[in-house]
């Protein structure tokens, strides 16, 4: 049904009026002080590259 007119450009959004919440991304990890260079390179990029995301 929506296929055809995918390319037109004719689906519209219907509830612009209405915004989900934002929510947080969080990284999870066992301890403070013993955290593996792998996995803190890898918190450090997702905070660089989500940082502009709003």
């Amino acid at each position: 049904m929506v296929n055809a007119d995918l390319p037109s450009g004719a689906p519209v959004g219907s509830m612009s009026a209405f915004r989900s919440t934002g929510l947080g991304i969080f990284a999870i990890h066992p301890t403070r002080h013993c955290v593996a260079h792998k996995v803190r390179a890898l918190i450090d990029f997702l905070s660089k590259a989500l940082s502009c995301v709003s």
